[in-house]
């Protein structure tokens, strides 16, 4: 009877000495080619869609011997494995053809490449009257953080992407809602896509915070006629018209629905409320965050994200929430301010309890514009959703 260990070590062999003959044989691509392909493609694999960044190969639709462009279709890891995987000897499935293959290369480039070749660059000099014109000029401040403090300090500049971000239960929504009362009142137009809070439950609590009514007291109806003149009050003041909530409807695009209502609707602000609803996987966020860069661009809106950090495993001292929390900086670093909310532990029997209850911390962890980092002291006034500044120990109504 044969050695099975000796029979299955010239299986090895013999397949290793194929496999290293294979490579010897096979050609790579040229630098051209290479570059054209991915710039074509735009590193987005033909057949999935996703954008693979690096993670990225060139593939050989028909054979190794030709290296020409034609022979070539970009694929992320995933598929690239998936295209070579067919056995022949075991046919399982259906293969991918050659013409299959160039026509999703083709319908890829055509997605990604066409608008690149069709661009004309041109060399212009910039005069320097144009130039000392636009410097005199400061940076058009489009809406209000509805607090003088962080007004003065970080402006909300046109074309903006802010991030407000902490632990749960830490008033992200409802310091996000008391901006958005602010810009109502200023007649902008605001759009809100909630995942987590129904239209009603926000409509609520912008109107319960612009009359200054106790909020329990709002949600249970038991209101006095001084309560009711408020809210009367609260809605007049508050431009609902200008208010429109985002509907998605097909629960597997969410991403492109919201993409593209973004891209043909012209608003002042956006709120995303959150972005961990969207079930974005880590490689797609960077993808993400650059297409909402371009959109804002055309449509000189502003966009407040709102995203839910995950508790470390090892907490810090005063367990405020650090730019470091972030799984990765796919999201933080293409925005031009991170804002974390905070509320501080509060003990009753210790000596500042008085002035850490009802205490929300705002803090300017990123501020591309400004450079400048700080925080902002904000209190919950009366057991309602609306907040006011903290001025030298004193609280103070919001603009």
């Amino acid at each position: 009877m044969r050695n099975t260990r000796h029979y299955t070590k010239e299986i090895v062999v013999g397949y290793t000495m194929r496999t290293n003959m294979e490579t010897i044989k096979r050609k790579k691509f040229s630098p051209t080619v290479i570059h054209n392909a991915l710039v074509n493609c735009g590193r987005h694999c033909c057949l999935c869609g996703k954008f693979a960044g690096i993670k990225m190969e060139l593939h050989h639709i028909d054979g190794v011997d030709d290296n020409s462009a034609d022979n070539c279709i970009p694929l992320c890891y995933d598929c690239h494995s998936e295209v070579k995987s067919f056995n022949p000897k075991h046919p399982k499935g259906k293969p991918y053809t050659p013409k299959e293959l160039k026509a999703h290369r083709d319908k890829c480039y055509e997605k990604y490449g066409d608008v690149k070749r069709n661009i004309s660059v041109k060399q212009t000099a910039v005069s320097e009257s144009d130039l000392w014109e636009r410097l005199e000029k400061p940076l058009d401040v489009t809406l209000s953080w509805g607090f003088k403090a962080l007004d003065e300090f970080t402006p909300i500049y046109k074309n903006s992407i802010i991030l407000v971000a902490g632990y749960s239960s830490m008033g992200k929504s409802l310091f996000v809602q008391n901006i958005v009362r602010k810009n109502l009142r200023d007649g902008k137009t605001v759009s809100y896509l909630s995942l987590k809070e129904g239209n009603e439950e926000i409509t609520d609590n912008l109107i319960s915070g612009e009359a200054n009514v106790n909020i329990d007291s709002f949600h249970k109806r038991f209101l006095t006629a001084t309560d009711w003149r408020k809210l009367l009050l609260g809605v007049e003041n508050l431009n609902f018209n200008n208010l429109n909530f985002i509907m998605l409807d097909d629960e597997e695009n969410t991403v492109e629905q919201l993409l593209y209502l973004l891209g043909t609707q012209s608003n002042d602000l956006v709120v995303i409320d959150d972005i961990n609803g969207l079930c974005l996987k880590e490689s797609d966020k960077q993808e993400f965050m650059y297409r909402l860069n371009d959109i804002i661009k055309h449509t000189n809106s502003s966009i407040i994200i709102i995203s839910n950090l995950e508790i470390p495993e090892h907490q810090r001292v005063d367990n405020r929430p650090e730019l470091s929390d972030f799984k990765s900086d796919e999201v933080h670093r293409l925005c031009d301010i991170v804002a974390f909310t905070h509320i501080p532990k509060c003990d009753y029997w210790s000596a500042d309890y008085f002035d850490k209850k009802n205490t929300l911390e705002i803090i300017i962890a990123k501020s591309r514009k400004t450079n400048i980092t700080g925080t902002v002291t904000l209190k919950f006034v009366n057991n309602t959703t609306n907040l006011a500044e903290v001025i030298d120990g004193v609280e103070g109504p919001n603009d």
